[in-house]
Parts: structure tokens; C-alpha cells; sequence
């Protein structure tokens, strides 16, 4: 069966030092940050007789072992992308080839058809179709609940995928939910410091930060760190992989020399258990690389980066994945280091690459594009980046036709922003009053997002000196923000932030006023005219 961990595992371009608000929005995180680790289920008499059929290029340095799906489900459902060929294109067809042989030898109540369905939703997982891998998933429960009760570990561990699957579209209220429903579960049935409940326990701290409760989810993933060192040892992979959670929540949290501090103890540990180009080593490395860029420290980052760069290189080649992800954080460090040419160069490179293997469409592909767009407002290229984000908007909707998702919102927001630096306040109050619009009609009440939303209207009123009615949005958006996040919340302190800098411009423009005014009246009294 497949093992349950912190959440389902991903390749990504995502980088969490790009964005603050980008956390798990989700453009297919780095594995290990943090990421769900699955291993195939031992193989039954019957998968020995239809072992997996070889695959080519990409999929060959896959560590999993995947069963198929027949076509009929996407007929079902509706595909989600437009006719081009998929990311893990090969291992979808195996994925459909090998169900539908369990299937018609098996039936759909069988051990073994129920494993290649949950493989064949790993599978869209990864290409970025989450909606098909939560259709799948829940049909997958509801047949493991009839056949084998609903305290069943596989039965669990499909919940949680289910909830992850969930989590990526952007509905943290429901995933959370059924992950607090499979941590009860598992605590009740295998106790308290089994992996099963630790994992779970990670997941829900995942979830916890999407929400930007990075102190709860900080909590919850040093409570499991202390079991991991009680009961499984410093050396064991999920004491390194909660390490590594903890680290993040360090970042998320302000803790950036803490955090650079535990990423070298993670990547140092995982080379001494699996050795230095591991890619677990690799891994970790490259998170000891991002700490630093995080801390300032981008020449260090930048000669880590190039390092690893080198080994997927060679081993990996040009185009996988993993290679493109370092460049990333190479042309990120290129850029904060004032080689902006250069970083321009290699971010447009990836783009381009992931393009061609990915698509144009796909998430991880529209990520590059939005670095370069991100890369532009570093340098104050505002017109540059509007453009820029707009075409990853265009694309988005090229996909999703008019509705908006999380996603869609983000980028909208974002061109707000790009807008309202060039001067174009009122339009940027448009854009963000759009925004906070949607946001209250796809999240749900007292989401953190729709206070950052509330926050930007706010913002963009106050650019126009109506100072009195930013003054209002602001107090009323920072006393519901509290009410319901807490003072302490991450985003209750940026609208506190970004209120003292309204009334702080606010006060400067009085002084500045009145300062005018009485110039005015004592030129009037020199000439012996009667102040006005």
C-alpha cells in the first residue's frame, strides 16, 4: 500500500523565497518541503504477473512503482487540459492500461484495482490535475469503506491523500476537517507515536500553514520531532524530513538563522545515511542553499546551488525537473546579487525548457513565468511585469475559461500591484476591489486571504489621499483580522503594518499642508495684504 506521509509528493519551481504568500498555492513544492513519500505495496501474486511494462526518458529515475488506469474515467469527468501531451504522459498510459487489466481480471473490489487507482491519482497529482485525483480518491474511499471497513489503514491512508488533493485546489476548511478526522483515527487505532499518526500529523501541519498559522503548525511539527527523536533516533527518514518542516515554519516565522542552522543539520544527517548524492542528500542541500538565500547570503547560496546544479546536470540531464529547479534558485541568487542580465537569461531559459517538456499550460511551466515576472518588479520594471502576469492570467484562462481559482486571484492581485506602482492608483483599487470580491465568494469566512485582499483595497484607496476611507477599511479589516486569526497572526501584523505607514504618509501630508499654508499667510502679511 501506499505510505501515508506529510503530503503528497511533488516536483516543483516553487520556491518559497520568491513570494511570502506563495506557500503551497501550489506550484508543485520541492520534495521535502515537506513532502509526502510513497512506496509501491509489496507486490501480490497477481501484480507479479503483470509487472509494470518499462517506460522512457523522464520516468525511468522515478523511485515509485505505478499501476494504470483505462480512459473512461477522464471521459467521465471531463479532461482538464487542453489536447497536448501530459507531463508523465507515459506513466499515465501505463497507469490506464494496467487498472483496466485489474479491473477486468479482478473486479473493482480487489486489493490490487484499488492500488492502481490510488497510483493513477498520484499520477495526475503530479501533472497538476487535482480535481481528477480527487474524483479518484473518493471513489477509491468509498469502495475501501464498503469492502474493508472504515478503519482500515489503506482505507486512512487514501483519506489523507484525499485530503491533500483537496488541499491543493485551495479549500484548507475541508482538508483540514478530514485530516483531524484520520489523525483521531489513527491514534485511536495504532496510537499515538506510530508513523501513520506522525505523518498525519505533519500533513495537518501543511494544511495549518497554507493558513498562515505557521505558530500552530510550528507546534504541532515540534511535538513530532520530539517523538521522532524518542522513538525512531536522529538518522531515521522522518526525524529528517520533520526536521526540515520545522525549519520551514522557522522561515515562515522570522527565525532565519534557526532555520539555516537546522537545514545544514539536515542536509549533513541525510549524507552520512544515504550517502552525499543521494537524492534525499541532494534534497536537503539544496534547502541549505535556499536558508542561506534567505538569510542574505546569496554568494554562499549561489556556489551550493551550482554545485548541485552540476551533479543533476550530468546525471539527470538538461531538461528533468530537479536540474531546472536549482537553476531557478540560481538565477534567483543572480538576481539578488545585482546580475540582472544574467538572471534574466537563466529564468527565461527554464521557462522556455519546461515549455517545451511541460507545456504551456502546465503549473510548474506558468510558475517560470511568474518568476520572470516577480524578477521585473525587483528591479522596478513594473510595466514589464503587469505584462508579464497578465500573460500568465491569459493562460490560466485559456484552461480554466472565466472562473477564477486561488490561482487566477493571485495573479490578478499581483497585477493590481504591478499597476498601482506605476501610478495608476485608481485602476490598482479596481483590480484589488475584483479581487477581494472573488476571494469572499471562493474561500470561506475569515480566510487569510480575503484580509490580505481587504488590506490591498485599503492600500490602493489611501495612494489616493482618501485617507479617511482607508482609514475605515483598515480598522475595520485589522479588527476582524484579529478577531479571527489573533493578534500574533502573520497577516493581522502586515495590515497593522501597512495601517501605521497610511497614517504615518497621512500625518507627513497634514504637516506638509499646513506647513504651506502658513508660508502662504506670512508671504500675504509681508506684502500688507489681509491673509486669504
Amino acid at each position: 500500500m501506499m505510505q501515508a506521509a506529510t503530503s503528497y509528493p511533488t516536483s516543483s519551481s516553487f520556491s518559497y523565497h520568491e513570494n511570502p504568500d506563495n506557500l503551497n498555492q501550489n506550484y508543485w513544492r520541492d520534495p521535502g518541503t515537506p513532502a509526502l513519500e510513497l512506496s509501491p505495496p509489496p507486490p501480490s501474486e497477481w501484480a507479479q504477473k503483470n509487472p509494470t511494462p518499462p517506460t522512457g526518458g523522464l520516468v525511468d529515475l522515478e523511485l515509485f512503482d505505478f499501476s494504470q488506469y483505462h480512459e473512461d474515467f477522464e471521459k467521465e469527468n471531463g479532461g482538464l487540459l487542453p489536447p497536448q501531451r501530459r507531463y508523465f504522459a507515459e506513466e499515465e498510459d501505463n497507469c490506464r492500461e494496467r487498472l483496466a487489466i485489474a479491473e477486468r481480471e479482478l473486479g473493482q473490489e480487489n486489493e490490487d484495482t484499488l492500488d492502481a487507482m490510488r497510483n493513477l491519482a498520484f499520477v495526475f497529482y503530479k501533472q497538476g490535475r487535482y480535481e481528477h485525483s480527487e474524483k479518484l480518491l473518493h471513489r477509491v474511499v468509498e469502495i475501501g469503506q464498503k469492502v474493508f471497513g472504515n478503519d482500515n489503514l489503506a482505507t486512512l491512508e487514501t483519506r489523507l491523500h484525499l485530503s491533500i488533493s483537496i488541499q491543493e485546489q485551495g479549500r484548507y476548511s475541508a482538508a483540514e476537517g478530514l485530516q483531524r478526522q484520520v489523525l483521531d483515527s489513527f491514534t485511536k487505532i495504532v496510537g499515538k507515536k506510530d508513523k501513520h499518526t506522525l505523518q498525519t500529523q505533519l500533513s495537518l501541519a501543511v494544511c495549518l500553514m497554507c493558513q498562515k498559522k505557521f505558530e500552530k503548525a510550528a507546534s504541532l511539527q515540534h511535538e513530532v520531532l520530539n517523538i521522532c527523536y524518542e522513538t525512531l533516533g536522529v538518522m531515521d527518514p522522518l526525524t529528517l524530513q520533520t526536521m526540515g518542516d520545522v525549519t520551514l515554519s522557522h522561515i515562515r516565522l522570522g527565525s532565519l538563522s534557526q532555520s539555516v542552522k537546522m537545514r545544514r543539520i539536515e542536509w549533513k544527517e541525510w549524507k552520512a545515511l544515504k550517502g552525499e548524492f543521494h537524492p534525499h542528500t541532494m534534497v536537503a542541500k539544496l534547502h541549505f542553499a535556499i536558508a542561506l538565500s534567505e538569510e542574505g547570503d546569496y554568494p554562499a547560496s549561489k556556489i551550493i546551488a551550482e554545485e548541485i546544479y552540476s551533479f543533476r546536470k550530468n546525471k539527470f540531464g538538461t531538461e528533468h525537473p530537479d536540474t531546472l529547479r536549482v537553476e531557478s534558485h540560481l538565477a534567483f541568487c543572480l538576481s539578488k546579487q545585482g546580475s540582472d542580465s544574467e538572471a534574466q537569461k537563466v529564468y527565461q531559459s527554464v521557462w522556455m525548457t519546461k515549455k517545451k517538456v511541460l507545456g504551456e499550460t502546465h503549473p510548474d511551466t506558468l510558475q517560470s513565468l511568474r518568476d520572470i515576472a516577480l524578477h521585473f518588479e525587483r528591479q522596478g520594471k513594473h510595466q514589464e511585469a503587469e505584462r508579464v502576469f497578465r500573460q500568465v492570467l491569459e493562460t490560466r484562462r485559456q484552461v480554466l475559461g472565466s472562473v477564477n481559482d486561488r490561482d487566477a486571484l493571485r495573479d490578478l492581485s499581483h497585477i493590481a500591484t504591478s499597476v498601482m506602482l506605476q501610478g495608476h492608483h485608481k485602476e490598482a483599487e479596481l483590480y484589488f476591489r475584483e479581487v477581494l470580491a472573488e476571494s469572499k465568494a471562493l474561500l470561506p469566512l475569515g480566510h487569510p486571504d480575503i484580509f490580505d485582499s481587504a488590506k490591498s483595497v485599503a492600500t490602493a484607496v489611501a495612494y489616493q489621499c482618501r485617507y479617511p476611507e482607508a482609514e475605515y477599511i483598515f480598522q475595520n479589516t485589522l479588527t476582524r483580522c484579529a478577531k479571527t486569526l489573533g493578534d500574533e497572526h502573520l497577516t493581522t501584523r502586515r495590515i497593522m503594518a501597512a495601517h501605521s505607514m497610511c497614517i504615518k504618509t497621512a500625518r507627513q501630508i497634514q504637516r506638509r499642508s499646513s506647513s504651506s499654508t502658513r508660508a502662504a499667510k506670512d508671504q500675504e502679511k509681508g506684502l500688507g495684504r489681509e491673509p486669504s
